[in-house]
């Protein structure tokens, strides 16, 4: 570090439990970021930097949190901080994925409901037939949240060839969505895209929106995303230590 950016202090837990810790930048001209380490060690850092914060700065601030923070990984969120690739990975931290979130106002009522589309029983994810849909995914240990419902959609022959499940997203009024897959030998019939429509349909019942994200070099879901009427309102770096 140099220069102004050597001001990088250590406050005390903003919890009262002298665990959590609030780390700061700040220079000549104010507050430049902040970032908490919490105490549990899963949790990601996700700090906010001005928008026009240094590249030096935010380069010495990483480091520091990489330097704090050895445990856990860095996420760096369009939405709070500038996604300075560079002064990262000049700071330690390897980037692992590049992931993008889209929002879809689901009040708009443009999704049809698929006449074809299967309602998914818990008795039916115990049969022979979708436990071997969902191996062939790599999803054979799926789980589906509380609220969440599993819904199905066959091929031209009539057996299940897509699958897909939506509920609550955790955020008030949101729903997420998870399109599970389409068996390969599917793939390329409109399968995917009719059953995020009927998802999409789905969650409109209960929520007024939905958001979802994907890996940023994912262009056929960014195009189903945007086909469907979802904006990008969100991009993420997301490093690990090496």
């Amino acid at each position: 570090m140099s220069g102004n950016w050597r001001n990088i202090r250590l406050f005390p837990g903003c919890d009262g439990n002298g665990r959590n810790s609030s780390q700061l930048l700040r220079s000549p001209r104010g507050l430049e970021g902040v970032c908490l380490i919490p105490a549990a060690p899963p949790v990601p850092l996700l700090p906010r930097l001005r928008a026009d914060v240094p590249e030096a700065a935010a380069r010495a601030f990483l480091a520091h949190l990489r330097a704090q923070a050895t445990d856990r990984c860095l996420i760096l969120d369009s939405t709070q901080a500038p996604l300075c690739l560079r002064a990262a990975q000049a700071a330690g931290w390897h980037l692992k994925e590049e992931a993008v979130i889209y929002a879809t106002a689901l009040n708009a009522g443009r999704w049809p409901l698929d006449p074809q589309a299967r309602q998914l029983t818990a008795d039916d994810v115990t049969a022979p037939e979708l436990q071997g849909l969902l191996s062939t995914l790599d999803r054979a240990a799926l789980t589906l949240p509380d609220g969440w419902t599993l819904v199905g959609l066959p091929d031209a022959s009539g057996r299940l060839a897509a699958l897909g499940a939506t509920g609550p997203g955790g955020r008030p009024d949101t729903a997420g969505i998870d399109l599970i897959g389409v068996q390969p030998g599917a793939r390329g019939q409109g399968l995917g895209q009719r059953l995020h429509a009927h998802l999409l349909a789905l969650a409109a019942q209960a929520f007024g929106d939905h958001v979802g994200g994907t890996d940023a070099g994912n262009h056929a879901m960014r195009r189903l995303f945007e086909r469907h009427g979802a904006v990008l309102t969100q991009q993420q770096l997301i490093f690990t230590l090496p």
